[in-house]
């Protein structure tokens, strides 16, 4: 008997905690309160109880709600969600937030003045309008978006790590300027911008100011990028009318989502011109659905053994 009360004691303490401190967390996302139980290590939620919280992982929720009263939560990390988070602003003490592979509105974030650390991965993220009132930030990751422009945060001084692998940028112009404005200027500054649409061929603007950057001491890793340099134009074949735009300007329209034509239908033919060469692809006619373009080879004009791309990708004919 005496045992059976060891054992029971601890269970019974926890069952009532919530209700001997104030009122119940509702929390509307069952996932949510899984894990917000496993962090507390107690079934029933007070809202003091949140308290506690300064650091969350969670993944695979619909909604937030009952995070809101964790006022001290300093580290948050939401993967796998697609999420309202019209709390954040209200978290004074948040200053490291983490979303990876996640569907959310930029702007609920756009009053977190506390946040000093933002990992945006995989979010298709187009537009930074929203974040260029988080001044406080010195660490921001916006790895695997469709960035092509960083001009809404050139007021952002305090940067000294920006990570850009695997978006859209053509040049590092918008870095330049960050740099001029006070960013980047501790020993520990690094930027990445991996698997971009840079041409960083040596002697080119790009490699000229990776250069400029690493005789400050700033850390660079530019590695592969995704567009090779014989390619100069994509022309785009409309009925019976082309339209000839540069690779920067194709690049930034698919970034953004939008059609480079006037009318709304699709292209039917397209051609990646390259120093000497025609190539002719047809597409499937879904030329702005999240960038996952293919395309089906249906000829080449010049059939020499050279490098094809195609939505700027080498293409195996084998």
């Amino acid at each position: 008997m005496l045992l059976l009360i060891i054992v029971l004691l601890p269970f019974q303490t926890l069952e009532t905690k919530a209700s001997s401190l104030g009122q119940e967390v509702i929390f509307k996302d069952n996932n949510l309160k899984i894990q917000v139980q496993d962090k507390l290590g107690f079934e029933k939620i007070a809202r003091e109880d949140m308290l506690e919280i300064e650091k969350i992982v969670v993944s695979n929720v619909n909604d937030l709600s009952g995070l809101e009263y964790a006022k001290n939560l300093s580290i948050l990390e939401i993967s796998n969600s697609e999420v309202n988070l019209f709390f954040i602003n209200d978290l004074n003490n948040l200053e490291n937030l983490k979303l990876k592979d996640s569907i959310f509105k930029l702007i609920d974030i756009s009053q977190a003045i506390s946040l000093r650390n933002l990992n945006i991965e995989n979010c298709q993220i187009t537009d930074l309008f929203s974040l260029n009132s988080l001044v406080n930030l010195e660490k921001l990751s916006l790895k695997n978006n469709y960035i092509h422009s960083l001009m809404p945060i050139l007021n952002l001084s305090n940067l000294e790590v920006l990570d850009l692998e695997g978006n859209f940028l053509t040049d590092l112009y918008d870095i330049l300027a960050l740099n001029m404005n006070g960013s980047f200027s501790t020993t520990e500054s690094s930027i990445n911008i991996s698997n971009n649409f840079l041409n960083s061929t040596t002697g080119s603007v790009t490699d000229y100011n990776i250069k400029l950057f690493e005789n400050k001491g700033i850390k660079v890793k530019c590695g592969n990028q995704n567009v090779k340099q014989n390619i100069s134009e994509v022309v785009i074949k409309e009925d019976d009318q082309f339209l000839t735009v540069s690779m920067s300007e194709y690049i930034h329209a698919k970034a953004s989502q939008s059609h480079i034509f006037e009318n709304k239908n699709q292209p039917e033919l397209v051609y990646i011109k390259s120093e000497d060469d025609f190539y002719k692809y047809q597409d499937y006619k879904d030329f702005k659905s999240n960038l996952k373009y293919v395309y089906k080879t249906v000829g080449v004009l010049n059939k020499r053994e050279k490098e094809v791309y195609i939505d700027c990708q080498p293409y195996d004919f084998n």
